[in-house]
């Protein structure tokens, strides 16, 4: 099993090298475990033709909300198009209650809350800002106080109250949130994924974790989480 913190329903370090029983690959990524200064990661390269990717193989119940969260290694530079790394929850069922497999094709159909770093392309190209939004709104690009993102490991996550409020976290600390954002997020279960694109750049990933619940706050991790 993948080691995980105790309060998670999923985790994942990367470090037992056997990650395919956990994540389904969808779309046609390249992906490589590896390790960086003894901490294990996943690299996912991807041409950005497509959607490429990973998504969990296993769904969860979140009665309670979800956090999910992991640090990323995306070096930006060169160009202004397919750099990006995208993380997203998204329903296992469709409107009817039919299963929807673990390849997110559609992530309308199914219901989804996502993160998108950086937003827009060539004249759009913004590394200072974060798109937010799920399949009900979508809730534009979120400044990050006119700071790039550095090169080296950041921390991403997305959170979900049971009364559908969202919020966007960088670096443990809730930089935007509002109100409605998933309703439904008691109708689980809930897949993850992650989309790649990595043109004359990588991606790595670690450390990553859904939680049941609110784990960050606007000054950083909550109490008790």
């Amino acid at each position: 099993a993948a080691p995980r913190p105790a309060d998670a329903v999923f985790g994942d370090r990367f470090g037992s090298g056997a990650w395919g029983d956990r994540w389904t690959v969808f779309g046609n990524p390249t992906v490589t475990a590896g390790s960086q200064s003894g901490e294990p990661y996943l690299e996912v390269s991807a041409d950005g033709s497509g959607l490429d990717g990973i998504a969990s193989t296993e769904a969860w119940p979140l009665p309670l909300g979800a956090t999910l969260e992991l640090e990323f290694e995306l070096p930006l530079g060169g160009r202004r198009d397919r750099q990006s790394v995208r993380l997203c929850l998204y329903r296992a069922v469709d409107a009817a209650g039919a299963p929807i497999g673990p390849l997110p094709v559609d992530l309308a159909a199914a219901g989804y809350v996502c993160a998108l770093y950086p937003t827009g392309e060539h004249g759009w190209w913004d590394p200072t800002t974060v798109a937010f939004g799920s399949s009900r709104m979508s809730l534009g690009n979120v400044s990050l106080a006119d700071r790039q993102v550095p090169d080296g490991w950041t921390h991403l996550a997305i959170q979900v109250r049971p009364d559908g409020e969202g919020s966007l976290v960088v670096d443990r600390r809730v930089v935007f949130r509002h109100a409605g954002i998933m309703p439904a997020i008691a109708r689980g279960p809930w897949r993850l994924a992650l989309f790649a694109r990595t043109v004359d750049t990588r991606l790595r990933v670690r450390n990553v974790v859904l939680r049941e619940g609110i784990r960050y706050g606007a000054d950083g991790p909550l109490p008790g989480s």
